[in-house]
């Protein structure tokens, strides 16, 4: 498996604190080190350092590089436009697929804090097992208590839906 660390955001949601030259991913809000450091450091759990990536826009380019010196630099994605979460996965998707074929690929947000880390690497675990199963697309998130244009959500419809 793949892990890819989405990590060009603007952390606009977070303004005054973040901002577009340092947002929320490189701030250390809920403990000692970064969400960025955090979310790298939780992935060793589950991949060895050349299976983690850091997809990211220009402008976070040299930030992220100092969070994170072990990574290396052909492990940093640089999006080539800032188009938002969706297409940046699709870049990086694309990229994964020339490289590393049929390859499970997960992508982990910068910015989240995981309290229960040993739930969410067995989830991931689950997950990986899972996708190589069945080569199914597969999503993990909590479930969501209303809808949200900001936040964003999945809805599960009727999946013998006629088309």
């Amino acid at each position: 498996m793949k892990a890819i660390i989405l990590a060009g955001g603007g952390g606009t949601r977070l303004w005054p604190m973040s901002r577009t030259s340092k947002p929320k991913q490189f701030f250390n809000l809920v403990g000692k080190n970064s969400l960025l450091r955090d979310t790298y450091r939780r992935l060793l759990g589950i991949c060895a350092p050349e299976n983690i990536y850091c997809s990211t826009s220009p402008a976070f380019v040299e930030m992220i590089k100092k969070e994170l010196p072990e990574l290396q630099d052909d492990h940093i994605l640089v999006e080539p436009d800032k188009r938002d979460t969706g297409p940046a996965m699709g870049y990086v998707a694309a990229l994964m697929e020339l490289q590393f074929p049929d390859e499970t690929i997960a992508f982990i947000p910068a910015d989240h804090y995981i309290g229960d880390e040993e739930k969410f690497l067995r989830c991931l675990s689950l997950a990986n097992h899972r996708v190589q199963e069945k080569g199914a697309l597969l999503e993990i998130g909590i479930e969501p208590k209303f809808a949200s244009t900001v936040l964003g959500y999945t809805g599960i419809g009727d999946l013998h839906a006629k088309k």
